[in-house]
């Protein structure tokens, strides 16, 4: 997978260690705690997807990936540190020329994800990857919280 990513930061695959290495957002520890066995419920979700971990200076920066939802769906996700510092633009520049990339790789025409409502700075990173807000979930997360549903279509 290439991107031109800062020259402090490292792409690579995902490992459920990863996860072990980082401090969950507020909202991942919500699923932790409400998600039975959550490390494995991650391992077998990215299983039949592509997931990757970005390192800056050799610490887990986030995971992220897509895993196929139906035949050319998928879904995205993202478990940023939250001891991390906030994110550059290059930064953001090179994981928003994934996308595409990866949507191509799995043969996706629809790629989406959700995001917790009160999370602003989530929503904004969903739109600065080129997603559109499609509507609220009420109800939706494991506490019960809303959630607003997020797509990109590719042709």
């Amino acid at each position: 997978m290439q991107a031109n990513f800062p020259k402090e930061y490292k792409l690579v695959l995902f490992s459920p260690a990863h996860f072990l290495l980082l401090t969950p957002t507020d909202e991942v520890s919500i699923n932790v705690r409400v998600i039975p066995d959550y490390l494995n419920y991650l391992s077998q979700t990215v299983k039949t997807g592509q997931a990757y971990t970005i390192l800056k200076n050799n610490k887990v920066y986030c995971c992220f990936g897509v895993f196929p939802l139906l035949p050319g769906r998928g879904e995205a996700w993202m478990i940023r540190n939250a001891r991390a510092d906030p994110p550059t633009l290059p930064l953001l520049r090179a994981i928003r020329s994934l996308i595409p990339t990866i949507s191509r790789s799995m043969r996706l025409q629809r790629v989406q994800m959700v995001v917790n409502t009160q999370v602003m700075g989530a929503q904004r990173f969903a739109e600065y990857l080129k997603f559109e807000c499609e509507g609220l979930l009420r109800a939706f997360g494991p506490d019960g919280s809303d959630y607003f549903m997020y797509s990109r279509i590719f042709d």
